[in-house]
């Protein structure tokens, strides 16, 4: 198990309705598998709850946290409870990202697009912030990341 002993905090583990797996969800239950603790968070705790009772009924143990990356107290909130239930943060595997521009770019609200820049760019620098230094504490420690193919859409690529 390659990751037998470390602690990952997963952001976005929380799942859409459908039949799919998401990343958040798919990246929980391989590291899970692999062997790490996991500490997942989402801004839903009623979709991060089924991640949770998936990998339960697997028999593993799993801490859910409410959490908003673009807000900086979850940040902080979100890496403090994980580091104090388990010592330390191996990985942060930040699965967070939005995309709103589902229309025309010319017509996208100043709203709409701070939003998009505040979560995908402010979030992934936030949650960076908050566990670099116990990563450097640490000496070592790995930081992702990612998105996914959703957020592109061909009608949006055609403008």
């Amino acid at each position: 198990m390659r990751l037998e002993g470390k602690v990952a905090v997963i952001t976005g583990a929380g799942q859409t309705q459908g039949e799919s797996i998401g990343n958040g969800r798919a990246a929980a239950v391989l590291f899970a598998r692999e062997g790490a603790k996991l500490v997942l968070a989402n801004r839903s705790m009623a979709s991060l709850e089924g991640t949770r009772d998936l990998l339960r009924k697997e028999g593993f143990d799993v801490e859910c946290i409410t959490a908003d990356i673009s807000n900086e107290n979850d940040c902080a909130t979100l890496v403090s409870a994980a580091h104090s239930k388990f010592g330390r943060i191996d990985i942060l595997h930040n699965n967070v990202g939005i995309g709103s521009l589902d229309g025309d770019t010319a017509k996208i609200e100043r709203s709409t697009w701070d939003n998009v820049f505040n979560v995908n760019l402010d979030g992934a620098m936030l949650i960076s912030k908050h566990v670099l230094p116990i990563m450097r504490s640490q000496k070592s420690g790995s930081i992702t990341h990612v998105s996914s193919v959703a957020a592109r859409s061909d009608d949006t690529m055609k403008r």
